[in-house]
């Protein structure tokens, strides 16, 4: 099919007749091009269309491409054509034309058309029809937010990266807000760093191993609760490690510290609990046994004081009767030491001032400790007061330190008391304390610090249990005594110790309220 010749420029015309002799075997090939092809001259007339283009736009060799296509009366703006004649450069723009409800999106490319002189006569036209594209771009666009959007929004952490050129390091490419707020790192910043400077925490956990084995060999792992050092704290993680087709490498992690520690506190406070049920049976047996064996105890020693009365001074067995009353006054005394673990020892209240009554107990603790070792006293300038039982606060303080002088069997070492006082609000009462009725506020407390052997947590956990001792000797019934007394007097223990790194005892009393406060009645129940 020969060119159609509409236009007034000879030269042009002469040029478009020599090519009407090839312009059969052109149009066949152009024919065969599925895109839209035509030619404007310098006046935007069309001067051929293609099939192709026919098709497209319609046929309108001979008139003003603006007239045709977009029924204006002036050059469109940003045409690629105009373009290509004003700097004979290649121009490409993207062209909406509606169809019905819908849009068909076009790109049209310019190139310029010179004659033999060099002169931009004309221009060739080609549209392309990229509706289809266009709607698979839009769709990924849509797809990519989607899913960028899912990928910001994650609660697990997630980090892309691939290998780096020199080492066993990595290369962040990518990672999502969850990520960036674990590591405390900035995202636009960051990417393209190397891993390891970026998070140095993961180094430690092992991770650059299994990312390292997973890269080389394609296969997914699981890198559970890893341990990992921040901010002075141990925390836990769990890593998925898997490899995309692009051969990065994704990280997707959970930061496990909180339901860790939150596991953690559920276990103590169950061995709390536990431990609280334990004191209270204990509790009511040893009141139960020393009240009956007191009455028992009673009616011995009445029967050996009215025995001894009637007994000459000469008689020989006056020495067994001796020894029976003894015997029994020694089992009295135990039997107090069991009433005060139950809580049920005799409780006469008074305002005592720790840094006083340490202070004046000072001879007796000298002489309670061994030779060897060294007694040390650190008082606070301003201890407040204690609603106590002076007695009793005695034989806490004496019990104390006489199980830290024999921590330290033969050898020489120190045994260092302070007083203090502290605020304990409820988080701490919670972590330290067998209870929750005790209430937040002013606690005064001295602490008794040895340096002998220490204790393992299995030791720990057994210290106030009655009749537990680690000297053969021993009853067991001091430290329980002393936990007896302590709860009495609604207070609390902390214990520090470690083998090896001796023993720090901290017992803490409610500084004295303006009105006396009763002593604490121990319950007498056994939970179930």
């Amino acid at each position: 099919m020969a060119v159609a010749l509409d236009t007034e420029n000879s030269e042009l015309k002469q040029a478009l007749l020599a090519a009407n002799a090839v312009a059969g075997q052109a149009e066949v090939l152009l024919a065969a091009v599925g895109d839209g092809i035509s030619i404007q001259d310098r006046n935007f007339i069309i001067l051929y269309q293609n099939r192709a283009h026919i098709n497209m736009m319609g046929k309108h060799a001979g008139q003003q491409c603006y007239r045709a296509y977009e029924n204006q009366d002036a050059v469109c703006p940003g045409c690629p054509v105009a373009r290509s004649f004003a700097d004979g450069k290649i121009h490409t723009s993207e062209r909406e034309v509606p169809a019905g409800d819908t849009l068909r999106y076009f790109e049209i490319t310019a190139s310029p058309l010179q004659d033999k002189a060099g002169n931009i006569n004309a221009a060739i036209e080609i549209v392309r029809e990229i509706t289809a594209r266009k709607e698979a771009e839009k769709k990924l666009c849509q797809q990519e937010k989607r899913y960028r959007e899912l990928f910001s929004h994650l609660k697990s952490g997630v980090i892309v990266c691939r290998t780096s050129n020199c080492g066993d390091d990595f290369v962040l490419v990518d990672l999502n807000e969850a990520a960036a707020r674990f590591e405390r790192i900035n995202r636009q910043e960051d990417i393209g760093r190397k891993l390891r400077a970026v998070c140095p925490t993961m180094a430690a956990t092992g991770l650059f191993t299994i990312m390292h084995y997973v890269c080389e060999t394609g296969i997914p792992q699981h890198h559970p609760a890893a341990f990992f050092a921040a901010d002075h704290r141990t925390g836990w993680k769990q890593y998925y490690v898997y490899k995309l087709d692009t051969d990065e490498i994704v990280v997707i992690y959970d930061d496990l510290s909180k339901e860790k520690e939150a596991e953690e506190e559920k276990k103590k406070l169950a061995r709390q609990i536990q431990h609280v049920q334990k004191l209270e049976s204990l509790g009511v047996l040893a009141g139960g046994i020393a009240h009956d064996f007191n009455n028992l105890l009673m009616a011995i020693m009445g029967n050996a004081d009215l025995a001894m009365l009637e007994m000459p001074e000469t008689s020989p067995q006056r020495a067994n009767m001796l020894a029976i009353m003894k015997a029994s006054r020694r089992a009295a005394d135990l039997c107090k030491q069991m009433l005060v673990y139950a809580g049920k020892g005799p409780f006469n209240p008074d305002r005592i001032d720790l840094n006083g009554l340490i202070r004046d107990m000072d001879h007796l603790l000298q002489i309670s400790v061994a030779k060897k070792t060294r007694l040390l006293y650190h008082f606070a300038k301003k201890a407040p007061a204690v609603q106590a039982d002076e007695n009793q606060l005695r034989q806490v303080l004496i019990n104390l330190v006489i199980n830290a002088s024999e921590s330290m069997g033969d050898s020489s070492g120190d045994i260092t008391i302070t007083t203090g006082a502290a605020e304990c609000d409820r988080d701490f009462l919670d972590r330290n304390s067998l209870s929750e009725d005790l209430s937040p506020g002013l606690y005064a407390f001295f602490t008794v610090t040895d340096t002998g052997c220490g204790m393992d947590e299995a030791t720990k956990a057994k210290l106030f249990d009655p009749f537990f001792t680690t000297k053969f000797p021993g009853r067991g019934l001091g430290m329980s005594a002393v936990m007896g007394i302590v709860r009495a007097h609604w207070g609390f223990i902390t214990i520090k110790s470690e083998p090896g790194q001796g023993t720090a005892i901290q017992v803490y009393f409610p500084a004295a309220p303006t009105e006396k406060k009763q002593p604490r009645e121990i319950p007498q129940t056994i939970a179930g």
